[in-house]
């Protein structure tokens, strides 16, 4: 889920579109990109990954075709002389992924995540060996 919410905070023309939905001007623009950086920082960051989905995820459904999530992303206005206030900036977008069976788990596939694959070095030492015995 932090991969999804990691996209929907990467995508800037989704924010333009939803800060235009919520009534925010071009004044703005620059301090919730400031924010939505620093969401995305604590997503990447492993400890706190956890607490910031808990505080970004307003919603999150599941169907067969993938996954619909909406995040809240809470803005405060006002400065030393007025009382703050608080505007709500919400961003949904749907996720395609699938469910692949390996062995007894079940693996979300999400599309698009393109993280880096780690190595698997028990099957690497297969290779290894295999291709040591067939020039025997």
């Amino acid at each position: 889920m932090a991969i999804a919410a990691q996209s929907i905070l990467d995508d800037q023309p989704g924010i333009i579109e939803a800060m235009q939905g919520a009534e925010m001007g071009d004044a703005d623009l620059n301090s919730v990109f400031t924010l939505v950086a620093e969401w995305s920082e604590r997503l990447l960051s492993e400890t706190e990954r956890s607490m910031a989905l808990v505080e970004l995820v307003e919603k999150a459904t599941l169907t067969d075709e993938g996954i619909r999530l909406w995040l809240n992303i809470s803005i405060q206005y006002g400065g030393s002389g007025s009382p703050p206030f608080r505007k709500m900036l919400q961003l949904f977008r749907f996720v395609p992924l699938k469910v692949k069976r390996r062995g007894v788990e079940m693996r979300l596939i999400i599309n698009g995540g393109d993280q880096p694959r780690k190595p698997d070095p028990a099957l690497l030492k297969a290779f290894a060996r295999a291709r040591s015995c067939s020039r025997n």
